[in-house]
């Protein structure tokens, strides 16, 4: 008898793809021991994406045998009703601020271990990378690097809704530091629009499926403290990273920590832009440091977070037909 599994995540404009990305990735390691999640009270903006992505969006709510949660914005309402709606209830907290009640707590970042959080009492943790969430794309290993005397691909993409202004700041930055080296710009579903940058070395993708075969390609990728940046660990390209928000702080730390990344920070000020170029030149010249980082971030992430987390969901719904 299959389980009824329902998700809850962010998404949109101003949110981006990060909660509902993740949160995808666990629904296909559901799916490959039958089961057939589906996405409840999803924001109507990320309606098409999901679906476009394979997601399912459930066609009436009601009582879950396993429920996952994943909104920095559910309000003490909400709370009370993904706890009374659920048999299991798995909340993903980056920040170590949800307050409700729960079954587990996921946080997969490099900092999780170090955190407080405010879950009740009784709550399990699941922490670290190796619960880290990933898609389909990246259940396979990825592939051996060759590291080049320069860098002559550099990959930008930081999110869904990204400004434009941002981006073109960071392509500016790269073609200023790097002049010889081809630029890929990925353009989320939510900036405004595509054409970023001169023509030439420049190319823009809008809204790709997954980002594996252009971080395959990348010798440097600049991206914000979020998803992506562990998808660019796991590939092994080596990254400088941007503070797009407060929660990606510790994200930011813990790469800096263990040598997995460099760190641009947040972009405000004068600073920012001079930080970025400075990164993007030490990465570009030198082929050992840009190995050394790579190294440095093998084992990290293997891609198989979702099959963890899946299995100790599965035990628990086991157990609780006991």
């Amino acid at each position: 008898m299959s389980l009824r599994i329902g998700i809850e995540a962010d998404g949109g404009a101003g949110v981006g793809l990060g909660h509902l990305g993740r949160c995808l990735a666990l629904a296909q390691a559901l799916e490959e021991s039958g089961e057939r999640p589906v996405f409840a009270n999803v924001p109507r903006d990320a309606q098409g994406w999901l679906e476009e992505s394979g997601g399912r969006i459930a066609s009436s709510r009601g009582r879950w045998d396993i429920l996952v949660a994943d909104s920095y914005r559910f309000t003490s309402r909400d709370l009370r009703r993904l706890r009374e709606s659920s048999k299991i209830l798995l909340a993903v907290d980056d920040t170590g601020d949800f307050a409700g009640a729960c079954d587990w707590i996921l946080n997969p970042h490099l900092n999780a271990h170090s955190m407080r959080f405010r879950a009740k009492g009784g709550t399990g943790f699941l922490l670290g990378p190796k619960f880290l969430l990933m898609r389909r794309d990246y259940w396979k290993p990825a592939r051996a690097r060759v590291f080049g005397p320069r860098a002559r691909r550099v990959l930008v993409t930081l999110g869904g809704s990204a400004p434009l202004a941002l981006m073109s700041t960071v392509v500016r930055a790269v073609q200023e530091s790097l002049p010889d080296a081809l630029v890929d710009v990925v353009a989320g579903p939510w900036t405004k629009r595509a054409g970023i940058g001169a023509p030439g070395n420049v190319r823009t993708h809008r809204a790709l499926p997954t980002l594996r075969p252009l971080l395959e390609d990348a010798d440097i990728c600049v991206c914000a403290g979020g998803q992506t940046m562990y998808e660019a660990i796991f590939a092994g390209v080596p990254s400088i990273l941007l503070e797009l928000g407060a929660n990606q702080r510790g994200n930011l730390a813990g790469a800096l920590e263990t040598g997995a990344a460099l760190v641009a920070g947040a972009p405000r000020g004068a600073g920012f832009a001079a930080r970025l170029r400075r990164g993007l030149r030490t990465l570009g010249s030198s082929a050992d440091l840009r190995r050394k980082i790579s190294m440095n971030g093998r084992g990290l992430v293997d891609g198989r977070g979702a099959f963890r987390v899946a299995a100790q969901l599965f035990a628990d719904a086991k157990g609780s037909e006991r």
